[in-house]
């Protein structure tokens, strides 16, 4: 009954004559009223019913606060009666107060809301009246029916562009190429495009006529060099300084017996002899004197050069003593003599002067002088080195690799790369003397370097 009062009483207001029937099973009528309403009480009796059955009838009407509703009774002599204000609270007949509801802050007078926030958060952005996806979004099991925006889409520059993954979750526009290329895998694990063909690496290729290709594995291993300068080995020439100077191909005899492994069928020993002023290189380009040879390479951007080599002692190692101290040079180069660097070329190189790291090497008549940037890898004698020199398409930058891996001082950019019209280049590895004493190299076997073979690839031949 205290409930079924309360309510009834939260809507009745108005004054009430001694022995009234009030009959909440019926509408209120006139009787009704807003909540918060006031209940005047007369002296004397009235009948109070719940749902029809009349209640006992008493002198006094007790209002006490219920479930959802606070009762707060004040006199007011001025009006000469008591005012009684009836306060609901949430639940008060309305929604469950324990429901999962999605709210933007949190509520004290809900106990099961999940907060989310004022705006939308995650991958959705915009308000939650309008939400939006985000560009980033991640979505996975997604099945596009209608599809438009790839084929629309501002990344394409022309027919054939292609999308190749750039690196984890990452993709890349690659640009069409031209005829008669295909697709491979370079060194440094990218796709690029290469002559029809070409191998990516260093191995069998076949020259179109719009790419040059070589592979020389020096596999003519009963010929004799020694002493005998400008001599045609297969696709290259062998220049080597005059006097003292020598190259040759060896024997079995060779220090530390590297000649006599199956895995190199064919190597080629560049010495300089014992001249404090000795050299000898084997170059990609026509015979001729050592200073008129026919350089035959403009860099365009694309050219590939790798070779496997080797070197039997360093200064002060095996036969050696510590004045043994020489230079190496692999990859494009002008200079075919003497021990500098070349005035235009791309090249890895070691000073045994310095010491025993590889470096990253360019030069450009043009672009003053060369840039010469010593890496973190050591190179030790008695050992294969893969050297591998990338020039990018646009022939600005040059990656500079050590079996397999960039070296340090990778990728060299900028005035001192030889791409200027004029600064021509040829193919080249090179031995140069940088004794320290007065008695040149111990001997010819103390400053020798192996080459196994040389690869070279052009991809912007136009004829």
């Amino acid at each position: 009954m205290k409930k079924t009062l309360l309510f009834l009483a939260a809507l009745f207001t108005g004054a009430i004559a001694s022995a009234q029937t009030w009959d909440h099973s019926s509408p209120m009528d006139e009787r009704s009223g807003p909540l918060n309403g006031s209940l005047a009480i007369p002296s004397g009796y009235f009948v109070i019913k719940d749902d029809g059955a009349a209640m006992p009838e008493e002198g006094i009407l007790n209002f006490i606060s219920g479930t959802n509703i606070t009762v707060t009774c004040v006199d007011n002599p001025g009006s000469n009666q008591t005012d009684c204000t009836f306060d609901a609270s949430g639940g008060g007949g309305g929604a469950p107060t324990d429901a999962d509801y999605l709210v933007g802050t949190a509520n004290g007078s809900l106990s099961a809301e999940i907060v989310v926030g004022t705006t939308p958060g995650g991958e959705l952005g915009g308000t939650w009246a309008s939400p939006t996806l985000d560009d980033n979004v991640t979505v996975s099991g997604w099945t596009c029916t209608t599809c438009t925006a790839l084929a629309t889409d501002t990344l394409w520059d022309a027919a054939g562009d292609l999308t190749i993954g750039s690196g984890a979750n990452t993709a890349a526009k690659l640009a069409v190429g031209v005829e008669g290329q295909s697709l491979s895998v370079n060194s440094s694990g990218a796709v690029a495009w290469l002559g029809a063909g070409v191998s990516p690496s260093a191995g069998a290729c076949v020259a179109t006529r719009n790419t040059a290709c070589f592979f020389e594995d020096f596999y003519a291993r009963a010929v004799n060099l020694n002493g005998a300068p400008n001599t045609v080995v297969g696709n290259m020439t062998v220049f080597a300084s005059t006097g003292s100077g020598a190259a040759s191909l060896g024997t079995a005899a060779t220090p530390l017996g590297l000649y006599s492994d199956g895995n190199h069928p064919g190597i080629l020993g560049l010495s300089t002899g014992t001249s404090l002023t000795g050299w000898a290189a084997v170059n990609g380009a026509m015979a001729g004197s050592t200073t008129a040879n026919t350089p035959t390479i403009l860099i365009n951007g694309g050219e590939i050069y790798e070779s496997l080599t080797a070197w039997p002692y360093l200064s002060g190692v095996g036969n050696a003593n510590t004045n043994d101290k020489f230079k190496l040079w692999w990859g494009f180069g002008d200079a075919a003599a003497a021990t500098g660097d070349p005035t235009n070329g791309l090249y890895v190189y070691l000073d045994t002067t310095v010491d025993t790291h590889f470096g990253c090497g360019a030069a450009s008549a043009s672009g003053g002088a060369a840039t010469n940037s010593i890496s973190t890898l050591v190179g030790n004698a008695a050992t294969w080195y893969t050297i591998r020199i990338v020039v990018n398409s646009a022939a600005t930058s040059v990656a500079y690799f050590v079996n397999g891996t960039e070296l340090s001082c990778s990728p060299l950019t900028g005035a001192d790369l030889p791409v200027a019209a004029g600064e021509i280049t040829h193919v080249q590895n090179r031995i140069g003397t940088h004794d320290t004493g007065a008695d040149g190299c111990n001997n010819a076997q103390d400053c020798i370097l192996f080459n196994d073979y040389v690869y070279y690839f052009d991809p912007t031949i136009t004829r």
